[in-house]
C-alpha cells in the first residue's frame, strides 16, 4: 500500500511540474546582449545602440587595443532577439586613428577604405566624436545619426552576428567583434514555481491525513 501511495505522489508531482514547466518557459522571455571585442587600438567612450521592441543608449565603455574586452549590457531585452538592430559607437584612442570614430557594423558595411564624410554624407563627424567625448551619448546629433538617419538598421548587428570596428576618418578596419544574445528568466516565473511546491506540499498533506485515517 505504501509504495502505491509513493507511485501516486510522483505521478502527481510530474502532473504538476510538466503543468507548471511550460508556464515558466513562456515567461523567460527575455535576454542581455553579450559583445565580445578585439580591437587593435583603444577605443574610449563607446556607447550601445539598440533598435527594436526596446530602443536603449547604454555607456560608455572603455576598449583596450591588443586584448579581448566584455561589453555585457544587463538591461532585460524582450524577446525575439532577431527583432534588434544593434550599433557601437566609440572614439579612437590609439594609433594613427587617434580622435577618430570608431563603428561597430555588420560585416558587410563596405566603409573601408572611404572617408567618413563619403560613407555618411551630411553627417558630422566631429561633432559625433565631441558628444561622444563628452559622454552625450543621447546627443540629438547621435539620435539623429544612429536611429534617424536610419544607420542602425542598414549598418547595425542583429544580436548572434559577428561584427567589424571600422576607424574613421579614412575607414580602416581595426578588428572584430561577436555578438550573443544570452537568456533570462522574467521574474514573473518565480511565483509560478512556488505554485507548484505549494501544490506538492498539499498533495503530500493530503496523502498523510488519508493514511492516518
Amino acid at each position: 500500500m505504501k509504495s502505491v501511495t509513493l507511485k501516486s505522489m510522483f505521478a502527481s508531482a510530474l502532473f504538476v511540474a510538466g503543468f507548471t514547466l511550460p508556464l515558466s518557459a513562456s515567461n523567460a522571455s527575455t535576454f542581455n546582449l553579450d559583445v565580445i571585442v578585439n580591437s587593435n587600438a583603444d577605443i574610449t567612450n563607446t556607447f550601445v545602440y539598440t533598435s527594436g521592441p526596446a530602443f536603449t543608449t547604454s555607456g560608455p565603455r572603455s576598449i583596450t587595443g591588443g586584448s579581448t574586452t566584455d561589453i555585457f549590457i544587463s538591461f532585460p531585452f524582450p524577446d525575439p532577439s532577431s527583432a534588434y538592430h544593434v550599433m557601437l559607437l566609440g572614439v579612437v584612442a590609439s594609433g594613427s586613428h587617434t580622435g577618430g570614430l570608431a563603428l561597430f557594423t555588420n560585416t558587410s558595411f563596405t566603409g573601408a577604405g572611404q572617408s567618413f564624410s563619403t560613407v555618411f554624407p551630411g553627417a558630422d563627424e566631429a561633432a559625433l566624436v565631441s558628444d561622444l567625448m563628452s559622454n552625450h551619448g543621447s546627443s540629438q546629433n547621435l539620435i539623429n545619426f544612429v536611429f534617424n538617419s536610419g544607420v542602425i538598421l542598414s549598418d547595425g548587428f542583429v544580436p548572434g552576428d559577428l561584427l567589424t570596428i571600422t576607424a574613421f576618418s579614412n575607414g580602416e578596419v581595426i578588428g572584430s567583434s561577436t555578438s550573443s544574445a544570452i537568456a533570462t528568466p522574467l521574474p514573473g516565473a518565480f511565483p509560478l514555481f512556488a505554485t507548484s511546491l505549494g501544490a506538492l506540499g498539499l498533495l503530500v498533506w493530503r496523502r498523510k491525513r488519508k493514511a492516518a485515517a
